[in-house]
């Protein structure tokens, strides 16, 4: 194998382990975003968070500390952080970010829920929430038996297209806009690129309700994808490389699908496209720039081995662009290429898509 030549970023462990390490093996120098997908939710662990591993799943992320560790996690969208150690969550009240700052020694697990935590106060299975209340509205997402013009967690519904007709959904920009389509339904929409992205007018398509899901087609040029509610996808409308739309699919209701569509900030750096390689010339920290304009890091220096043979292709840029694009996650292993094994345990596990572990 060829010398290393950069430190990269020494970030979490990927791979769960069994007990609690001796000591808080990472401390966090900017805040990660954590995508859970059931239910599907964007959390944030803050800046300066030190721990010894965290462990996500589809539905929870457990973090295990040693003396003198401390976490803070939240919600931009202040849902409820339940958890198995009856820590208190912060909660503001609406717009403002619900949150948990935890220090004790052990593992604690969230299985976080999408009831906005200023609905209710008091002791909940997951702690306890301290709630200012909104002056006004609140409360938890409608349920599919809700009227027509309520949306579960997405805000009001500014289109209504039934099925097999055509519409307008208006702009769309970072904010969203939410609309109620019948199956076959079509709504026409804008871009405006205010976010650096695709420009112009575009279509989304709603077709194959059944259950709780639904098959969407954006265009201009077609991108069809099947979502379950609750969902999101990222799209690229422009075929650019880079994700301008992000589309949800809420709920089903009364036959109709329940859509928001929102553009997603652009971040383009000259010299650079979405699977490069980066790094700034004061750092030898390394990035891969992912399609969502955010820059992924590798955790050590195997993982990088595992995608790369060298460091031929990193590209430097500015402080000020590398400033402009935030920690997305971590890179896992590619699959295919490493096994894993445990010191409890004389079970094999192979690391597949996603960094999945999978027992041989």
């Amino acid at each position: 194998m060829k010398k290393f030549k950069y430190i990269l970023v020494l970030a979490l462990l990927l791979v769960p382990v069994s007990s609690i390490s001796a000591a808080n093996d990472v401390t966090l120098d900017a805040a990660i975003n954590i995508e859970l997908t059931s239910p599907a939710m964007t959390l944030v662990l803050a800046s300066g968070s030190t721990f010894s591993t965290m462990t996500v799943t589809a539905s929870t992320v457990a973090i295990t500390l040693s003396a003198g560790g401390s976490i803070t996690l939240s919600s931009v969208d202040a849902y409820t952080l339940t958890n198995d150690k009856s820590a208190d969550i912060s909660c503001p009240g609406s717009g403002q970010n619900s949150s948990v700052a935890y220090s004790t020694a052990g593992t604690i697990t969230f299985t976080p829920t999408t009831v906005k935590c200023y609905g209710s106060s008091g002791s909940t299975s997951g702690g306890t929430v301290t709630s200012n209340p909104p002056s006004s509205g609140g409360g938890t997402p409608a349920p599919p038996t809700s009227p027509a013009n309520e949306s579960t967690g997405a805000g009001e519904i500014t289109s209504n297209i039934g099925a097999g007709a055509a519409g307008n959904l208006g702009a769309v920009t970072i904010k969203g806009i939410n609309a109620l389509m019948g199956n076959g339904a079509t709504g026409s929409f804008t871009l405006s690129g205010a976010t650096g992205g695709a420009t112009g007018g575009h279509s989304l398509k709603v077709q194959n309700i059944t259950g709780n899901q639904a098959t969407i087609t954006v265009s201009s040029e077609a991108l069809v994808f099947t979502l379950v509610a609750g969902n999101s996808k990222n799209v690229d409308i422009d075929g650019d490389g880079y994700r301008d739309a992000k589309v949800t699919l809420n709920r089903i209701v009364d036959s109709k699908a329940d859509v928001t569509v929102k553009e997603i900030k652009v971040v383009k750096i000259d010299g650079t496209a979405p699977g490069s390689l980066v790094k700034i010339a004061s750092k030898t920290a390394v990035y891969y720039l992912g399609e969502d304009s955010q820059r992924y890091v590798f955790p050590n220096e195997k993982v990088y081995y595992s995608w790369y043979d060298n460091f031929n292709g990193v590209k430097t840029i500015s402080d000020e662009d590398m400033a402009k694009l935030p920690i997305g996650g971590l890179v896992t292993y590619r699959p295919g290429t490493r096994m894993v094994i445990f010191a409890t345990t004389v079970d094999v596990y192979a690391v597949t898509q996603g960094g999945v572990l999978r027992k041989l």
